[in-house]
């Protein structure tokens, strides 16, 4: 019972991630993770089925102790990178006056919830701080009628943002993207690379810090609650370690960061 239920969500989780890559609902990352969930299933069910031949007996037992070494070791790189996140996930109380607010989404030309959240966060410290500016990052993704970064700008402004505090950064299409096009604004704008504070929801701060590090930037997080919607936590906090293990990937391969040119 419990082998044939691993195959039918290894199947479910194939035809998933097979389903997001061809209608183009997720990025590439998101269906890498939602197939290879899927593969890992199925590698479970094999290595622990019953069979009649010797050969695949002892193929079976040898796959049960390599999937065992595997299932640890990501048990114990899971805990570990977790409490990286959770760690960093705390308001850093910024008290600058340079904030870039990372984007999170639309639908069509709404903010997502988590994207919400951040942009009520940076309304609540540029009221607080008269003086302060923001550089609203991010590009136009699937499902997005605008950039993320006009989005956030139409937001900012019903809010009683004046246009003139507000800049837009809208080349970026992740969150290495997102520090990177946004530094040059930053520097521009006359602030020096250690004076930003950066918004977003606490499970992203750790590899937004991250990032900022390998792009030359000191930057402190100015952490903006997730909406209060059942689950969604545990989704973010989840596939965020994932998103830490693509970037530790990239800092070591540079695959993937063709776009940017370190100058500095």
């Amino acid at each position: 019972m419990a082998i044939r239920m691993l195959v039918w969500i290894g199947m479910i989780l194939l035809m998933g991630g097979a389903a997001n890559w061809t209608l183009k609902m997720s990025s590439q990352f998101v269906c890498a993770v939602i197939s290879g969930l899927g593969c890992f299933c199925l590698l479970w069910a094999a290595a622990f089925g019953s069979y009649q031949r010797e050969s695949w007996q002892k193929a079976a037992k040898m796959g049960r102790k390599l999937l065992i070494v595997l299932t640890l070791l990501f048990l114990a790189t899971f805990l570990f990178i977790e409490g990286l996140i959770i760690n960093a996930s705390n308001d850093d109380n910024y008290e600058g006056n340079c904030l870039v607010v990372l984007g999170a989404g639309l639908y069509g030309d709404t903010p997502s919830p988590a994207l919400a959240a951040r942009l009520e966060r940076a309304v609540v410290y540029l009221e607080q701080n008269p003086q302060a500016v923001a550089i609203l990052s991010g590009g136009q993704g699937m499902g997005e009628t605008i950039t993320e970064a006009e989005g956030m700008r139409r937001y900012l402004l019903q809010k009683g943002i004046g246009q003139e505090r507000l800049y837009l950064e809208e080349k970026s299409h992740n969150t290495r993207e997102n520090l990177y096009f946004s530094r040059e604004i930053v520097l521009s704008l006359g602030y020096a690379a250690d004076e930003i504070g950066v918004v977003s929801n606490g499970f992203h701060l750790y590899r937004a810090k991250s990032l900022a590090n390998t792009l030359g930037m000191s930057v402190k997080g100015v952490a903006a609650p997730l909406p209060d919607i059942l689950g969604l936590d545990m989704v973010c906090y989840f596939r965020e370690y994932f998103a830490v293990l693509k970037m530790y990937a990239q800092n070591v391969t540079g695959l993937g960061l063709d776009r940017l040119t370190l100058s500095w």
